[in-house]
């Protein structure tokens, strides 16, 4: 072995192994021994791999098309195998699917399966671009292949989507379990058994998801209440006080996070579904909680304009954030039709957009008037429309049946608003505009503000 490959290969050795919990040093030595020895695959591999954990899939993506460069063969100079070689096509496929590039994904993806038609991750990952393809039921058959050979979390993530987008709803979640065992682990570890509809309990039911899902899912909780002798409903404190005024008596909001109570049970919120045994056409048709009719202060009122409140950012947490949320300049294009306000419902790191970007006389900036989603519930009462992307706002203005429409990504998609149509289930007043796959935002406004004229104009 040469002197570079044998110091390429320690440092990737010491790379790999995480250089004793020191992330900046270890991604250091990966990138010295692709430098030191250019011609090392695994040394490429490695460093492709550590792209991918920091989010950095256009590095990711050349860092593994380098391995498919270097030599096969045995010995220092091929060290790239055909195992290897599978893990880089897969790789690359991948995370060009999440770039939005969907040609160059399924030809990669395709290579795999060409060279092990077993290889469960490139089932899957064609299964994916199938599925936005509009093939789902391809989509669940590569799924329940994949899933017959290997039975993971990562494999068994990918069904339970699969049945969902399917409106196979409650299969879908019952797979969706798999969720714990996958990044949520700390809730396998709770001191209770998980609840499977016994009547008669205490129970404790935790919100697992995010809050749009806690909210939505809230009608669920009014149905175990009436199994159950008392609920401890544990969940966010952005809707903790809509919660508790919304929910039957037996029911406790505790605001998250808080020590665990006594309870005989546990649930999480987004499998109540399956614990309470119900259909699909249940699931689908189940009713909403009633939603309190909060006020602001007498004081305060809208401006004598078509008043629309809008929200452009979301949680960065959610994976579909980088697909649904925009930049606030693009609402700004609502402007194009006369007679319109603007009020911001944007709270967080993004509510300061409106100063940021010059529009505070375009758009009112409301969140100093936000503690939580009663006082957001209060605003969008006095509001003529809301127009929001995939996120708590629109959950929030389907609770109490107010007008939303929502610019919908072609890549972020919710499983409750599915892949085609301009509704969701739940929520009648909500109107989808989609994205088509090679679109920016920029149509996909251009039909909202024909239609926002058209409803001024009394055309709708």
């Amino acid at each position: 072995m040469s002197l570079e490959r044998q110091q390429a290969a320690e440092y990737h050795n010491q790379g790999v192994q995480g250089a004793g919990g020191d992330h900046q040093l270890a991604y250091k030595l990966l990138l010295s021994a692709c430098e030191i020895d250019p011609s090392f695959a695994g040394a490429w591999y490695a460093h492709g791999n550590s792209n991918s954990d920091l989010d950095l899939r256009p590095a990711a993506v050349a860092c593994f098309r380098r391995v498919l460069e270097m030599p096969t063969g045995p010995g220092e100079s091929g060290d790239r195998d055909a195992a290897m070689t599978l893990k880089a096509l897969i790789n690359i496929g991948h995370r060009l699917y999440h770039m939005g590039r969907l040609a160059e994904a399924e030809e990669f993806t395709r290579r795999a399966l060409e060279q092990d038609p077993n290889s469960s991750y490139a089932l899957i990952n064609l299964s994916m671009i199938e599925s936005l393809g509009g093939n789902q039921a391809e989509c669940i058959r590569l799924c329940k292949k994949a899933f017959a050979l290997d039975q993971t979390p990562v494999v068994e993530l990918a069904l339970a989507f699969a049945l969902l987008f399917d409106r196979q709803f409650i299969e879908g979640l019952r797979h969706f379990e798999c969720r714990f065992a996958y990044k949520d682990q700390n809730f396998l570890k709770y001191p209770y058994t998980r609840w499977k509809g016994e009547p008669g309990q205490t129970v404790y039911i935790v919100g697992d998801q995010g809050i749009g899902d806690s909210l939505s899912y809230l009608r669920f909780v009014a149905q175990a209440a009436e199994r159950c002798r008392r609920i401890v409903l544990g969940i966010q404190p952005e809707i903790a006080r809509m919660a508790q005024d919304a929910l039957p008596m037996n029911v406790e909001v505790a605001p998250l996070p808080h020590a665990f109570p006594a309870a005989d049970f546990w649930c999480p919120i987004v499998s109540l579904p399956v614990a309470l045994g119900l259909t699909d056409a249940e699931f689908i048709n189940a009713p909403g909680v009633v939603v309190r009719d909060y006020r602001l202060p007498a004081h305060w009122k809208v401006l004598g304009r078509f008043a629309i409140g809008i929200a452009w950012a979301g949680s960065k947490q959610n994976d579909i954030d980088r697909w649904r949320s925009l930049a606030l300049e693009q609402f700004l294009e609502l402007y194009r039709v006369p007679g319109i306000q603007l009020y911001s419902l944007q709270v967080g790191e993004h509510a300061a957009d409106v100063h940021r970007f010059g529009a505070a006389a375009l758009v009112k900036d409301l969140s100093p008037m936000i503690r939580d989603a009663t006082d957001t519930a209060a605003i969008i009462r006095e509001l003529d429309l809301v127009i929001t992307i995939e996120s708590f706002v629109g959950h929030l203005a389907g609770a109490f049946g107010k007008e939303c429409w929502i610019p919908a990504s072609f890549y972020g998609r919710d499983y409750r608003c599915g892949h085609t149509g301009s509704s969701s289930i739940w929520y009648p007043k909500h109107k989808l505009f989609r994205q088509g796959q090679h679109e920016s935002w920029q149509p996909v406004f251009d039909r909202i503000c024909r239609a926002l004229r058209g409803r001024l104009n009394g055309n709708d």
